[in-house]
């Protein structure tokens, strides 16, 4: 789609009786025929899942058992050993223990509920108020383990100050070391996932039960444990996680991997907020947002009655100026009257407490010790990235230090009562396969390839390049400018930079205008008529943080490509960087709808074959814009439109949680969104390849095969790929180079021994890493109407990775999954700036925008480029 004149969106389907066919051949089902669509669909999907199963010698009547993976062919390609972080669970019984499991339900005696999903803080409450012996594990949750019987009842407990109840119930389950330990020292035995559950329940319990380690998520710290200074008044805290996975021929592992923490100190709140430094009188609301955002979930204590708080953020009232509701008079006057207190910083924010409550900051300590739950600030994030990141070197020899305190720190109890002692084992080195890079095209005029080494090529020209339409006549637009927000970079730096941005084009091949262009310095109060007097801006931004609030400027026909300051001194000078110069001209070229290289298929032949009819690929991720629960997540998804799956169309959707949920996964607006990608195409394809990005894998028959049937439901003849890419995993490899250890090839592909025998899964790193250890990409095949081998799969997505037309590198995600993730980016940042003034917890619900003003925000253009 070009960047103006794109089609509109088809028109509303409602009034429909039946099935009505639009103008482009797609079927538009009305309420009453789609949910029984759907419904087939999901039945089909699963009956598709459970048919893979079979294929791939799975139990298909049950998910949780563990069998053998399906391999891919090695004969043609570099093997080499790599080194892992998993280590084989080693273990020995001394004696014969039988495990009893028992659920514990809490019920709020004040409102006469159960509590379905009561908090961390409620479980461990009531859990205490059983006095239980030192023998019983707790998972934090519901399920208590014991190796002797229980007696059952029901204890009564205080918590927040209202009375509660809990009731062990059980034994629910019960069994036996003996017979997990034999399972899974039993080639090819099965292992239910409830046995691997409780190995990892009996060793989480172990290591907190000393009080040395505090459990954080899914990881283990040390208050003893020297930590590293970090800004924003933070430091950072090495811990250790670990995970229990049953791989191939029934082997069990346990993978270790050394972490990192923000963690904040106890100090005053004020101290906190101003980083120990000149306490002001007041704050600006920026300077109030971004620390309330900081300081959400935090722990404190008051200094007048000692009482502790959980934290929401910062208030933009103040003592000095909030009344209190029914009392009449200020936060301020209240504390003096009622506890003499004379506050020093009356005109400082609020802190915003549990149910709503607003207390002077300088009467609030942090009450302890504590994680960092919220998300850091963009310039404290590269801080943190820079002490957290591990050389392979350094990354293998931590993960071992990992796994000796592992063994150390859970023996002596798990010894006593369960009879159980892990042996220290060493990594676990695991046959990898590199697969050859692809070839690369770079012009439709001859057959030249680019050569690829070690994940990147220089590319001297441009195989499809486009060009900014024309301005109509009379419009008084121009067809491109040059904007500076930067006071540094004037008019005439602007003009130089156009000539370098010029000259390099030209020698790429690319359609760049040579006259028509306008040359300005403006403030941001005047961007938005600016913008409107030209098809295509390049607008120089001061920061990062300017970036949603310019593109909030853009149109469908007045194109938006920042730049920072920092990067534009770097192209607007004397010696140029011509890569810096190529990779923003990449950019403009696929923003205008053109492209730069094509990936050849031809050594893909399992792959090609389908592109000889029409085949979309399609990707897709979501991202969430707070925790509150009136407000929505956003989903992208981009697909392909032309023969080399080079072009994009995107859309993006808000999506709100279901009651009592705080964010959403599942993407239940993507039937409407491919209906959108169809209606435009004027086609149905015949194969659809879904990439499909922030699924766990405990979601994927609740989202990624939903999504599946919704997208059936549109195109119910089209045969489909679905494909889970994620790298919010532990895994990691490293290779072995002379003395010491280095980052993987890009194209190394893992597929034994460290893999989840469940799915047809992979690991693939296929990029080159530049700092720290690299992190291979997780790849789950979960349903595939074509039968394609694992090799075909897994070249197909190492392929995908080189074909991001932004950079001339392979990257770490399949470029739709890529693009994707930039769309959802993009659309946060244009959401947020456009609220940026705004406290959404203070909004009432009746204020909160709609999702077709989320919609008009933050997606008002076709392709997927920003």
């Amino acid at each position: 789609a070009s960047s103006s004149g794109a089609p509109s969106p088809p028109g509303s389907t409602s009034g429909i009786s039946s099935v009505e066919t639009s103008s482009s051949g797609v079927a538009t089902p009305n309420k009453e025929t789609c949910h029984h669509m759907i419904t087939e669909s999901l039945a089909d999907s699963m009956s598709k899942l459970t048919l893979s199963a079979k294929m791939m010698n799975r139990d298909e009547n049950s998910l949780d058992t563990i069998r053998k993976n399906p391999k891919s062919d090695l004969k043609d390609s570099k093997t080499i050993g790599v080194i892992s972080n998993s280590f084989k669970l080693t273990s020995r019984n001394e004696k014969a223990v039988t495990i009893f499991q028992y659920d514990m339900a809490i019920r709020d005696i004040t409102n006469n509920r159960d509590i379905e999903s009561p908090s961390k803080s409620a479980c461990k409450s009531a859990f205490e108020a059983f006095s239980f012996a030192e023998y019983v594990a707790f998972d934090g949750k519901k399920n208590v383990y014991s190796p002797r019987l229980l007696e059952t009842g029901i204890v009564e407990f205080p918590f927040e100050r209202k009375p509660f109840e809990a009731q062990l119930q059980g034994p629910t389950t019960k069994c036996s070391i003996n017979d997990i330990l034999d399972k899974i020292h039993t080639p090819n035995g099965i292992i239910r996932a409830e046995d691997i559950s409780t190995l990892t329940i009996l060793l989480n319990h172990s290591i907190t039960r000393g009080g040395v380690y505090h459990r954080h998520r899914r990881g283990f710290l040390s208050w003893n444990e020297q930590g590293y200074a970090l800004s924003e008044g933070l430091d950072v805290w090495p811990g250790f996680k670990f995970s229990i996975i049953a791989t191939e021929g029934s082997d069990v592992v346990v993978r270790i991997n050394k972490t990192f923490v923000p963690m904040v100190k106890k100090s005053s709140l004020l101290k906190f907020i101003f980083e120990g430094g000149n306490i002001r009188r007041q704050m600006a609301t920026d300077e109030i947002n971004k620390k309330s955002a900081l300081l959400k979930r935090l722990k404190v204590v008051t200094v007048h009655n000692n009482r502790k708080y959980t934290l929401r953020g910062l208030s933009h009232e103040t003592p000095a100026t909030y009344v209190i509701p029914d009392s009449g008079i200020t936060i301020e006057a209240y504390f003096k009257t009622t506890y003499d207190k004379v506050l020093k910083y009356p005109n400082l924010p609020c802190a915003k407490v549990d149910n709503r409550t607003l207390l002077p900051i300088e009467l609030c300590d942090i009450a302890e010790i504590q994680p960092l739950e919220a998300n850091l600030p963009p310039e404290t994030q590269s801080q943190f990235i820079t002490i957290s990141k591990e050389s392979p070197d350094y990354k293998l020899e931590s993960v071992k230090k990992c796994r000796d305190i592992l063994v150390d720190a859970v023996n002596p109890w798990l010894k006593d009562y369960y009879g159980l002692v892990l042996i220290n084992s060493p990594p676990i080195v695991v046959n990898a396969k590199i697969l050859s890079p692809p070839k690369l095209r770079n012009s439709s005029k001859n057959s030249t390839k680019l050569p690829v080494s070690n994940g990147s090529w220089r590319n001297g020209s441009i195989f499809n390049p486009s060009a900014i339409p024309s301005p109509s006549s009379g419009s008084g637009k121009v067809q491109l400018q040059m904007i500076s927000l930067h006071a540094h970079l004037t008019v005439d730096k602007l003009k130089l930079m156009d000539t370098h941005i010029r000259n390099k084009a030209k020698n790429m091949g690319i359609k760049y205008p040579d006259k028509n262009v306008k040359y300005t310095y403006i403030t941001k109060s005047n961007l938005d008529s600016q913008i409107s007097k030209a098809m295509y801006s390049f607008v120089i931004m001061n920061n990062n943080k300017e970036y949603g609030e310019i593109k909030n400027a853009e149109t469908v026909s007045s194109r938006i490509q920042c730049i920072t300051a920092q990067v534009a001194e770097k192209i607007s000078g004397d010696t140029p960087n011509q890569r810096i110069i190529e990779n923003i001209l990449y950019k403009y070229n696929m923003k205008i709808s053109g492209y730069n290289w094509t990936v050849d298929l031809d050594t893909c032949q399992e792959i090609l074959s389908l592109f000889t009819k029409f085949t979309m690929i399609m990707g897709a991720d979501v991202t969430h814009l707070t925790e509150r629960e009136d407000m929505p997540s956003l989903a992208s998804v981009v697909g392909s439109y032309n023969k080399s799956a080079t072009c994009f169309y995107s859309a993006v959707s808000p999506l709100f949680p279901e009651s009592g949920k705080k964010s959403v996964e599942y993407i239940s607006s993507i039937d409407s969104i491919l209906r959108k990608f169809v209606s435009k195409k004027s086609g149905i394809p015949s194969n659809i390849i879904y990439l499909r990005d922030g699924v766990s894998r405990g979601q994927f028959e609740n989202t990624a095969m939903k999504e599946l049937a919704l997208m059936k439901s549109v195109c119910p003849e089209t045969k489909f790929a679905v494909i889970i890419c994620t790298k919010l995993h532990d895994q990691r490899f490293v290779k072995q180079r002379g003395n010491g250890y280095d980052n993987l090839d890009p194209g190394t592909v893992v597929d034994e021994n460290v893999v989840d025998a469940n799915y047809f899964n992979f690991y693939l790193c296929s990029h080159a890493s530049t700092q720290g250890t690299s992190v291979p990409c997780h790849y789950y095949v979960l349903y595939d109407d074509f039968n394609i081998s694992a090799t075909a799969w897994q070249t197909y997505c190492f392929y995908l990775c080189h074909s991001y037309g932004i950079v001339s590198k392979s990257v770490s995600y399949p470029a739709p999954v890529y693009y994707a993730h930039n769309a959802c980016s993009s659309a946060r940042e244009r959401f947020l700036a456009g609220y940026k003034d705004t406290v959404w917890d203070e909004i009432d619900e009746a204020e909160l925008p709609s999702a077709e003003e989320i919609a008009a925000k933050i997606h008002p253009y076709q392709n997927c480029y920003h």
